[in-house]
C-alpha cells in the first residue's frame, strides 16, 4: 500500500507543476511526461501475478512474441488464429515490443504507459483541472490496469474518441474507435457510447432537459433489459467472441457490487447538486451527468451478468476523470466554498474507495506490490 501512495504523490506533485505551467507549452508537456514516469515504471518493475492478467495475457504469451522473425510471420499466426482471441492492435504491440527489448518487464510498462498517456492526452484535450483529474484517475483506475490490461488500453482509446467528439474533430473520432475495438472485442462499446451521447445532445436540443431525461431513463431501461439478447447476436454473428459467454450469471456475494453502487450513488448526487448550482451550464452537466447514469445502471446490472460491470467501466472513466472534475470546476464560479467542499469530498471518497476495494479486498491482485527489481535495488 505505502509505495502506490509514495508514487501517486511524486505524479501528482508533478501534475501539479504541469498545471501551473499550462500556458508555457514546452514546461507543460515535460512536467506532464514526467507525471507520467512514476506510475508507468511501478507497472514496469512488478512482478508476474501483480494484476491477475499479466498471467493469462501478458507472461503466457510473452516467448512466443520474442521468438517471431517478421512481421509477417507475426500476420501468418494471426491469420492462423494463433493468438487464440488476442485482438490485433494488442498482437502488434506486444510485437513491436519485443523488438525494443524481451524482458517482460517491458510490456508491463508500455501497456501501462499506454493506458495512461490516453487518459492524460484526453484530461489535456478536454481542459479538465489536471491534478483533480489524474488524482481521480489514480484512486479509480490505476491499480485497474495492472489487472485488466488490453480492456484498459480499449478503455483509452474510447476516452480520446470521446473527447474528439466533443472537439468535432471525426477523423480522430474514426481513428481512436477503431484503435480501442483492436485492443479489446467490448472495446466496440465505444460505437454505441458516441453514438449514446450524440443522441442525448439531440434530445436536450429538440425538446430540453425535463423532457430529455424522461426519455432518457426508459430507454436505457429499455437496452439493459435486451442486454442479454443483443450480446447473443453479437456473438451468433461472429462479432464478439464466444469466450464472453463465461461472464453471463456469475456468482457474486454482492459485497464489492454493493460498494460500487453507493460510490456511485455519491458521484451521481455531486452532479445533481452541481446542477442545481451551475445555472448557465446546466446542458452541458446534463449532458455529462447521462454518461455517468448509463455506467450507472450497467454497474447496477453486473446482477443479470458480469459483462455488465466490464461495460460499465468505459462510461463510468469517462464520468469519473474527465466530466466530473469539470463539473465541479464549474461550481467554482458561483461557490468557492461549496467548490472545495465538492472537491476534496470527492477527493476523499475516492480515497476511501481505493483503500477499500483495493488494499482491504484485495481487488485486481495488486496488494501487495512485489518486485524482483526492487528488491535487488533495496537489498
Amino acid at each position: 500500500m505505502t509505495i502506490y501512495l509514495v508514487i501517486f504523490f511524486c505524479s501528482l506533485v508533478f501534475a501539479c507543476i504541469a498545471n501551473k505551467y499550462r500556458s508555457r507549452r514546452i514546461l507543460f508537456y515535460i512536467f506532464s511526461v514526467l507525471t507520467l514516469f512514476p506510475t508507468s515504471f511501478l507497472a514496469g518493475i512488478r512482478n508476474p501475478g501483480v494484476g491477475t492478467d499479466t498471467t493469462t495475457y501478458l507472461t503466457p504469451w510473452w516467448s512466443t512474441f520474442c521468438n517471431i522473425k517478421s512481421f509477417d510471420q507475426l500476420l501468418t499466426m494471426y491469420n492462423g488464429h494463433l493468438f487464440d482471441d488476442l485482438e490485433l492492435g494488442y498482437v502488434i504491440l506486444n510485437y513491436l515490443t519485443s523488438r525494443v527489448s524481451t524482458s517482460e518487464f517491458a510490456i508491463y510498462f508500455v501497456t501501462n504507459a499506454l493506458f495512461s498517456i490516453s487518459v492524460l492526452w484526453a484530461i489535456i484535450k478536454s481542459k479538465s483541472p489536471l491534478p483533480f483529474a489524474w488524482c481521480l484517475f489514480l484512486f479509480n483506475y490505476y491499480n485497474f490496469s495492472f489487472n485488466i490490461i488490453r480492456q484498459s488500453i480499449s478503455m483509452g482509446f474510447c476516452l480520446l474518441a470521446l473527447i474528439y467528439l466533443y472537439n468535432r474533430k471525426l477523423l480522430y473520432v474514426l481513428i481512436f474507435t477503431i484503435m480501442s475495438a483492436s485492443f479489446h472485442q467490448v472495446g466496440y462499446i465505444t460505437i454505441a457510447i458516441l453514438l449514446y451521447i450524440s443522441f442525448i445532445v439531440w434530445l436536450s436540443k429538440k425538446y430540453g432537459i425535463k423532457k430529455s431525461a424522461s426519455i432518457l431513463f426508459p430507454f436505457i431501461i429499455f437496452i439493459l433489459l435486451f442486454f442479454n439478447s443483443i450480446i447473443s447476436f453479437l456473438m451468433n454473428n461472429d462479432i464478439l467472441s464466444m469466450r464472453y459467454l463465461r461472464y453471463f450469471n456469475m456468482e457474486d456475494d454482492g459485497t464489492i457490487l454493493t460498494s460500487y453502487v453507493l460510490y456511485y450513488i455519491f458521484i451521481g448526487y455531486i452532479y445533481f447538486y452541481s446542477y442545481k448550482l451551475c445555472i448557465n451550464q446546466r446542458k452541458e452537466i446534463f449532458i455529462f451527468s447521462s454518461i455517468h447514469l448509463l455506467g450507472f445502471l450497467l454497474c447496477l446490472s453486473s446482477y443479470i451478468s458480469y459483462t455488465m460491470y466490464r461495460l460499465s467501466s468505459y462510461p463510468l472513466l469517462i464520468s469519473l476523470v474527465i466530466f466530473l472534475p469539470v463539473v465541479i470546476q464549474h461550481s467554482k464560479k458561483y461557490n468557492m466554498l461549496k467548490y472545495k467542499r465538492l472537491k476534496y469530498s470527492t477527493i476523499s471518497l475516492s480515497f476511501l474507495f481505493w483503500l477499500y476495494i483495493i488494499v482491504i479486498r484485495g481487488e485486481h491482485a495488486t496488494v501487495p506490490f512485489k518486485s524482483k527489481l526492487l528488491d535487488l535495488f533495496l537489498n
